[in-house]
């Protein structure tokens, strides 16, 4: 018999009163945590690989100042959303 989603039978709840029932309520704070720290990671990183290959000329072109600033605008959005997604995990 598959359960419904009203089936209060099978629900656990955490220390705090948190459903922890199918993926687990628990489970998806911890990946939403762990979703949001990657992003920061990307986005602080993103810039100074961008920097690098544009210095050493390992891309073999011209990577210009346009190609910087969009990197910068992508890093700075990815770092935000990952704080704002971390933020949202912490509660």
């Amino acid at each position: 018999m598959i359960p419904s989603r009203c089936d209060l039978t099978n629900m656990r709840f955490d220390e705090l009163g948190r459903s922890t029932t199918e993926l687990g309520f628990v489970g998806g704070i911890e990946l939403m945590r762990i979703l949001g720290r990657a992003l920061q990671l990307f986005g602080l990183v993103v810039l100074p690989v961008a920097m690098v290959l544009e210095l050493s000329k390992l891309l073999g072109r011209d990577f210009g100042v346009s190609d910087m600033v969009i990197m910068l605008v992508a890093g700075a959005t990815a770092f935000l959303m990952g704080r704002v997604i971390e933020g949202y995990a912490r509660g």
